[in-house]
């Protein structure tokens, strides 16, 4: 198999950074996403990647690849909160990591909470494998529920206490 060479958390971020600096200067916009088995499954390095790089750090938040991270996804979204710019969006329940929005038990309006105004631009994508729907307009109407949902967490910000 291939050998990983493993380095230090400060050492990714300094290569990141690199990174993102040469693809700013090319009007590229670069995002970390939160994805499992990977240096940035965490929410503790997630703000370590905040606190280093500041405004320059912005993630494609991943639910799912947060709950196999073994973390709550509202909690996760709260520690990458005003730094989200999309959001990759799937549902769950005991048996199934990743089905369609409404086919589970997963709090999307927690989830819309958790972010703040910064993150009220984010793009929303439902991001699933083939195997959670059989007709398209399984899709459309999984849509419409997600909708619903951040209408819901978009409202309820103004009732809260």
């Amino acid at each position: 198999g291939k050998s990983r060479v493993m380095i230090s958390q400060d050492e990714y971020i300094q290569r990141y950074n690199v990174i993102l600096e040469t693809a700013r200067k090319s009007g590229v916009t670069l995002l970390h996403e939160n994805v499992y088995m990977h240096t940035a499954q965490t929410p503790e390095f997630c703000r370590k990647l905040i606190e280093y790089l500041g405004d320059k750090a912005l993630f494609a938040f991943d639910n799912k690849q947060a709950r196999r991270a073994g973390f709550d996804s509202a909690e996760f979204a709260k520690a990458l909160s005003g730094h989200i710019r999309t959001v990759h969006i799937s549902d769950c329940d005991r048996e199934h990591d990743c089905l369609l929005p409404g086919k589970g038990n997963e709090n999307f309006v927690a989830i819309r909470n958790a972010m703040s105004g910064e993150d009220d631009n984010a793009f929303w994508a439902i991001e699933v494998y083939n195997d959670a729907f059989r007709e398209a307009k399984e899709i459309r109407l999984s849509l419409n529920y997600l909708e619903m949902k951040l209408r819901e967490a978009e409202n309820s910000k103004f009732t809260k206490n």
